[in-house]
């Protein structure tokens, strides 16, 4: 497997060499693959038209339009858009990562050549995502980490793809537990899947939220990227 040095915190895009396919692990008996345990941190439902008090927006100088419409948060891909640009709604505080459980619907994906969708933990340094990206004839679906991300650039650690598939992984879901992180997806936000695991909590002891989207190349009617009804869950 080729890895990437350098990679954008946003989410960038990399040709990698026999990329480690998921290996879904679906099992109704094991507690961890049900809904997130504990109380609930916060939650957002998207219906107030801005991002407070919850949200700050990253990355102001991009063009993309960010709009809360009908329980949907949006960012719009229509463009046109003259190279690469990201944009995302990040959390004003950090939530502590011991067993810090973070799910979203995902209801919409762009469908715009090079373009993505995200959905990340950060701290100082390290990011832990979730990654959806149309490469125009695939559209995959990545966990990742990257480390030494300071300054917008990280080197790509753990890195699996999988198949995007609408229905199947309309919920993301990242989650640490006992010591591990694991993403997840889910059909019904209920009853989830594993997609991948890292056999550490690979964060600091808090880390900020982000959820966006963005292309990686200049474009044109890339579609729309819209999250609903983001949970997160903790002791």
């Amino acid at each position: 497997m080729a890895i990437a040095s350098a990679c954008l915190v946003a989410c960038g895009r990399f040709d990698f060499d026999d990329l480690p396919r998921a290996d879904a692990r679906a099992d109704a008996s094991d507690p961890r693959l049900g809904p997130c345990p504990g109380s609930v941190l916060f939650e957002d439902t998207f219906d107030i038209a801005g991002p407070a008090p919850l949200w700050r927006i990253s990355s102001m100088s991009s063009p993309i339009p960010v709009t809360e419409t009908n329980s949907e948060l949006q960012f719009d891909l229509a463009g046109p858009f003259t190279g690469e640009t990201y944009k995302g709604y990040r959390t004003l505080a950090r939530y502590p990562i011991a067993e810090l459980c973070l799910v979203v619907e995902v209801t919409q994906v762009p469908t715009g050549n090079t373009t993505s969708a995200y959905f990340k933990l950060f701290d100082t340094t390290r990011v832990a995502e979730v990654f959806f990206f149309n490469n125009g004839s695939e559209r995959e679906l990545t966990s990742r980490t990257q480390v030494n991300a300071t300054g917008g650039a990280g080197t790509v650690d753990h890195y699996v793809v999988t198949t995007h598939d609408p229905t199947a992984h309309r919920y993301w879901r990242l989650h640490h537990s006992a010591g591990w992180t694991y993403w997840d997806a889910s059909s019904d936000g209920i009853q989830f899947v594993e997609l991948s695991r890292l056999d550490s909590v690979f964060l600091e002891v808090d880390a900020f939220v982000e959820i966006g989207a963005g292309a990686e190349t200049a474009i044109v009617d890339g579609g729309i990227a819209g999250f609903a009804h983001l949970t997160a869950n903790g002791p």
